[in-house]
């Protein structure tokens, strides 16, 4: 019997990058030998550069974020216009980070590649952190780039009219830059995880007198002790960061509110 072809360095690859994701993106934690049996394979890569990628995933999936961190750095600066290495460093930093961090390499990845999925998922997490100008920026940057190879899913579809609409009442209060603050914030008090699966929304409260603009965050799974919780918290914190335009209020919810009837990441 002839033995099987070894596999190539992109499927042996992409094969320890398919196990290793659920690693990534639970918080499904390694036993001493998968941790063992996973190294021993990034250690078969004799190539620099697969040796590089699987390395820096594999770090990211035993919790070694800021190694990941810094390896993948290396490689996307000698890859830069390599859309795969940027994906997956993305989303390991969206699984590990948060959606912040997401947003900040897809800009450079968007910059470097000029891929649209990257300028999708631009506005994605824009949307996700109550940033309303790099939302706008980003969606009609997309909007202008003619035929995709892709579609949007029915999630980003679903998302898009009210989050548009949303937008222009941001944009309207000229509290854009705070609004954006306050939801950065707030997501930054919650697990990556959670943000990713977290619903935002945005209203204004008029009483007659004046108006109240707000960013609400329902992360998935919570109950109304533990969002009364966070809000209290989350007081704590806007004062300590110098957060006193009270105008614009932050609220957890389990949840959603007004118009919430659509998520908005």
């Amino acid at each position: 019997m002839i033995p099987p072809k070894p596999l190539s360095d992109i499927a042996k690859l992409n094969s320890l990058i398919q196990q290793l994701t659920p690693y990534v993106s639970t918080e499904a934690e390694h036993t001493v030998f998968t941790e063992r049996r996973f190294e021993a394979q990034v250690e078969e890569f004799e190539d620099e550069f697969f040796y590089s990628v699987a390395r820096s995933y594999f770090l990211f999936s035993i919790g070694k974020v800021e190694d990941g961190i810094a390896l993948a750095e290396e490689i996307v600066d000698a890859h830069s216009s390599d859309v795969v290495t940027w994906g997956n460093y993305i989303l390991c930093c969206m699984y590990r980070v948060g959606i912040a961090k997401a947003l900040e390499l897809a800009e450079r990845a968007a910059e470097c590649t000029n891929s649209p999925r990257f300028v999708r998922d631009c506005f994605y997490y824009a949307r996700g952190l109550g940033d309303f100008g790099k939302f706008r920026f980003y969606l009609e940057r997309f909007s202008k780039m003619g035929q995709l190879d892709f579609e949007l899913s029915d999630d980003d579809n679903a998302m898009l009219p009210l989050a548009v609409k949303q937008a222009s009442r941001a944009a309207l209060s000229g509290k854009m830059e705070k609004i954006a603050e306050i939801g950065r914030l707030m997501n930054s008090m919650i697990s990556p995880y959670r943000q990713i699966d977290s619903i935002a929304n945005f209203y204004i409260l008029d009483d007659g007198e004046e108006e109240t603009y707000v960013f609400e965050l329902t992360p998935p799974n919570t109950s109304p002790d533990e969002c009364a919780r966070n809000n209290i918290e989350l007081i704590d914190h806007r004062i300590r960061a110098g957060f006193i335009d009270w105008s614009v209020v932050g609220t957890f919810t389990n949840e959603p509110g007004i118009e919430g009837e659509t998520a908005c990441q």
